[in-house]
């Protein structure tokens, strides 16, 4: 990554580089993992504003690692953010939101807001949803997380 440091923010090398710096940060659990990824969603944001494909999966890579440090309202936060932008972008019976809800439900089990997750679930009719759109044996509904929160 040092390679591409020195070139302008908008190079997309260095962007990647970036990228491949924070996972390779989380796979080893550095501090410096949410410093590096919070400032790749800055940049992101800030050079290419209508790139919401790649904007999105810097969110979801922040949002795993909020997660994974236990910071659950904040990785909430950023699911929510998620789930309603991928709706938009691919519409309600997409996997990508299927996805989406998934990993959001996971920030409501992990900040312990199953309430909260129960109903969305329901206001959003995802399990019969998800049951209709991918079938019944495929592992998205099987593995739905309704029955765990």
């Amino acid at each position: 990554w040092k390679t591409y440091l020195g070139r302008p923010e908008s190079d997309w090398d260095r962007s990647k580089a970036m990228t491949c710096l924070g996972i390779a940060l989380s796979d080893n659990r550095r501090p410096e993992e949410l410093n590096v990824k919070e400032v790749d969603l800055a940049t992101m944001r800030r050079v290419w504003p209508d790139d919401r494909e790649n904007i999105n999966a810097t969110l979801q890579n922040l949002a795993l690692a909020y997660h994974n440090r236990g910071r659950y309202d904040d990785a909430l936060r950023l699911e929510e953010q998620l789930y309603s932008e991928t709706k938009a972008m691919c519409g309600a019976s997409s996997v990508q939101v299927f996805r989406a809800a998934q990993n959001l439900m996971a920030s409501y089990c992990g900040s312990k807001r199953y309430a909260t997750g129960k109903a969305f679930i329901r206001e959003n009719q995802l399990q019969s949803l998800v049951s209709r759109t991918l079938g019944q044996d495929h592992y998205r509904t099987i593995t739905w997380p309704s029955t765990r929160c």
